[in-house]
């Protein structure tokens, strides 16, 4: 906790020396996520032997260290390990991660890194007591579920890097000439420009005016939101 705190304030003080551009976002998000899915595979012992190179190893000496190190009753042992854990390559504490550094503030990086510690800790204990006291095949079939799980995640955290790349959108699309709008009830609030659904909305503090729309399914949408006077978290928007 310690160390993610600390670490967080460290990259907000780091993103105020520059601006993060998409097309990084783009990149670190898939790379953490290929990651993810490599280490999957190797956990479920799936991955073909040429892909064996692909995956990331820490040197030699550095693992030795830290094997020596997890056996080591020194106090300061386990916050260099849980501390180390923040390098790791994870979707979603990546996300985070330049979410923070696309702040450029040392305090709100060392805050939200603090809350999202906090708020992994229940699960992380849990994990650590379970692998702890399985053995056998009981302890194989836990790590075959990690296994598939990192790699589920890996694949959602890859949709979000290639969405945001525009290479994928879900769902499906529909020619918007194909659509017969006489036949359909359309929302007082959004109208139709080109074939695209424009939707214009406005935050007054803390409220959405207006707060409802309907749109037409498999057309376009383009959601203009006006923050200007937005208060609280909706400012990030």
């Amino acid at each position: 906790i310690i160390g993610y705190t600390l670490l967080g304030g460290l990259i907000g003080a780091f993103g105020s020396l520059f601006t993060i551009s998409g097309t990084a976002t783009v990149f670190l998000t898939i790379l953490a996520s290929t990651v993810m899915v490599l280490l999957g595979l190797q956990l479920l012992n799936l991955y073909p032997k040429f892909i064996k190179n692909l995956i990331p190893k820490l040197p030699k000496s550095f693992s030795r260290k830290v094997m020596d190190s997890s056996d080591n009753q020194k106090p300061s042992t386990p916050f260099f390990l849980g501390a180390g854990t923040f390098f790791l390559p994870c979707g979603f504490t990546q996300a985070l991660q330049i979410y923070v550094l696309s702040l450029g503030d040392p305090v709100i990086g060392a805050i939200t890194m603090l809350a999202f510690s906090l708020g992994t800790l229940p699960g992380l204990l849990s994990l650590g007591a379970l692998s702890s006291f399985l053995k056998g095949a009981a302890k194989r079939y836990f790590f075959k579920t990690a296994g598939l799980t990192v790699i589920l995640l890996g694949i959602f955290s890859m949709q979000s890097g290639l969405i945001l790349a525009g290479l994928y959108t879900p769902g499906t699309s529909q020619d918007p000439g194909t659509l017969n709008l006489n036949n359909l009830e359309l929302d007082p609030n959004v109208r139709i420009e080109n074939g695209v659904q424009i939707v214009e909305m406005k935050i007054d503090r803390y409220s959405y005016s207006p707060s409802q729309f309907t749109i037409i399914k498999d057309m376009p949408v383009e959601w203009r939101i006006d923050s200007t006077n937005a208060a609280g978290c909706a400012q990030v928007i």
